[in-house]
């Protein structure tokens, strides 16, 4: 929660790019802190980092895919995303059955950090938020960038500057609050509320962690390691089947 709310501050004044740059160290830092030290206090910050950098990663990628990418592909990406987050569970089942000590695991987590902290650091911050900081010059560039110089780059430009217009001339928090206000706006953000209030109570966030755990029963006809990758295997299938029919 505490990342959650340092990360709405980064994305506003330094972008949805530079916070993930920030995050992905941060967490291959802690990874490491937990390999290399035994003292109780330095596991426990080490711990919280994680989760910190757990939430300064996970929304500026969903928001940076969504700025970069051009609006044929942002749903099929989005898509490809939670997609990925099903491979990443599984893949911990995977190294889990692995017998692998839990230190060994965190050298191939923080690992697993270094590829994207190498690609997004070579990747230009999105042009939408370019825009909305006055930066269009570098915007056009991130554009041509992403959609190459065949593609119609200035014309998008015009679309993104003008809508960066219209948000900035509702950007006070008093006239934010006055939008929200409009019975159908209001309906939709209390639904959208209510949902993301009580989808963490639907069980199956404490399942992820403790599914061996949960699995490993006394006359268990296979081995718990087997039976945790076989339900996130059938996890990961019924992503597919979900978006497929979204």
């Amino acid at each position: 929660m505490t990342g959650a709310l340092v990360t709405g501050l980064l994305l506003v004044h330094l972008g949805p790019r530079t916070t993930i740059l920030i995050g992905l160290p941060l967490g291959a830092a802690a990874w490491l802190g937990l390999v290399f030290f035994s003292q109780l206090w330095i596991l426990m910050l080490c711990r919280v980092l994680i989760g910190c950098s757990f939430a300064l990663v996970k929304q500026p990628t969903v928001m940076y895919m969504i700025e970069v990418a051009h609006e044929s592909l942002r749903g099929r990406l989005v898509g490809l995303l939670c997609i990925a987050k099903e491979m990443g569970l599984f893949s911990s089942y995977v190294l889990g059955s692995l017998m692998l000590t839990w230190r060994q695991i965190c050298i191939i987590y923080a690992c697993l950090m270094v590829p994207p902290m190498i690609g997004i650091f070579f990747f230009p911050s999105s042009p939408r938020w370019l825009t909305t900081r006055g930066r269009v010059n570098e915007a056009h560039k991130s554009l041509v960038f992403f959609r190459g110089r065949r593609g119609n780059v200035d014309a998008e430009l015009q679309e993104v500057v003008r809508q960066a217009e219209d948000a900035g001339a509702s950007k006070s928090t008093w006239q934010q609050l006055r939008l929200l206000t409009k019975p159908r706006t209001l309906r939709m953000f209390l639904l959208i509320l209510t949902i993301v209030f009580l989808w963490p109570l639907h069980g199956s966030m404490p399942v992820n962690p403790y599914l061996v755990i949960v699995l490993d029963t006394p006359g268990a006809p296979i081995d718990p390691s087997l039976s945790s990758l076989l339900c996130s295997s059938f996890k990961f299938i019924g992503t597919i089947v979900h978006l497929i029919i979204v």
